[in-house]
């Protein structure tokens, strides 16, 4: 979908920048439309995990690293 890949790359210069707040907006938008999008729950995990919140962090890692077949390392690595 057009829309949920808009969403991911926003979301990806957001937080980049620094802006957790626009990008988790974006995130939660693209998993409205698709709860089995891994790399919007990788990116909720990459947010909660530089605010600190490691239990929320670990959740999302594990949603998508469920979602893509325990087949990315770099997931994988993260839990």
């Amino acid at each position: 979908d057009e829309f949920e890949r808009g969403w991911l790359l926003l979301a990806d210069i957001y937080i980049s920048g620094g802006k957790f707040d626009l990008a988790q907006d974006l995130l939660k938008k693209a998993l409205q439309a698709n709860k089995s999008c891994g790399r919007a729950w990788e990116f909720m995990g990459l947010i909660y995990e530089k605010e600190q919140s490691y239990r929320d962090a670990a959740d999302c890692y594990e949603n998508a690293w469920r979602l893509v077949n325990e087949s990315d390392p770099g997931i994988g690595y993260k839990l």
